[in-house]
């Protein structure tokens, strides 16, 4: 999950964007652009959430094929209405090279040839919805170096990452930090259940 950085694109796995990247833009196009179609944008990738975080609450493990269309419908609706919206607000043409885009233009295209990667938590309910947990989990870091100014050696540096991954962990799956810990230091540590186990 990324901001789509153009170079993760290369990577050959599966793909998703941020949305709370796309929530911060369609603020920005709707409050300073005046763009109407980003709003309507912004109020369904919420809704959407909300209703993939209640079937989640409600254990199930996908939402209905009917239910899935009708979102995407309403998706492809909505950008629809933006690409109507921003229809080349450009005022001059350049006097060489390709016409620039506005800012509107260049989102609309993204989310739109990048549509299953922008609804992935909704096809799959174990891709989330933006990837703030994960920046979380790395923002210790940046603490810790900005606190003592930088790890003595790359080991001592491996060894912090290493610990704050197994307290992240033990967190996620709603373990006692401090008892696991201790019995990690006794020899017997605390391990996840693996998908697929």
């Amino acid at each position: 999950m990324y901001d789509y950085w153009k170079s993760y694109c290369r990577y050959d796995c599966k793909h998703a964007l941020c949305n709370a990247y796309h929530l911060r833009e369609l603020t920005f196009l709707n409050k300073e652009e005046k763009q109407v179609w980003a709003l309507k944008l912004k109020q369904f990738l919420r809704s959407v959430k909300r209703l993939v975080d209640y079937a989640k609450k409600k254990k199930q493990e996908g939402l209905s094929f009917e239910i899935l269309m009708k979102c995407e419908k309403h998706y492809d609706e909505i950008l629809e209405e933006g690409f109507i919206e921003s229809l080349r607000q450009i005022s001059e043409k350049p006097k060489r090279g390709r016409e620039k885009q506005t800012k509107e233009y260049n989102m609309l295209r993204r989310l739109k040839n990048h549509k299953s990667e922008a609804l992935a938590f909704l096809n799959d309910f174990k891709v989330p919805f933006d990837n703030n947990q994960a920046e979380r989990d790395i923002r210790m870091n940046k603490v810790r170096q900005k606190i003592s100014g930088t790890f003595r050696g790359e080991t001592s540096h491996e060894d912090y990452c290493r610990i704050r991954s197994y307290v992240s962990t033990l967190k996620k799956n709603g373990e006692n930090v401090l008892n696991c810990l201790v019995n990690a230091f006794k020899g017997s540590p605390w391990f996840p259940t693996l998908v697929g186990s």
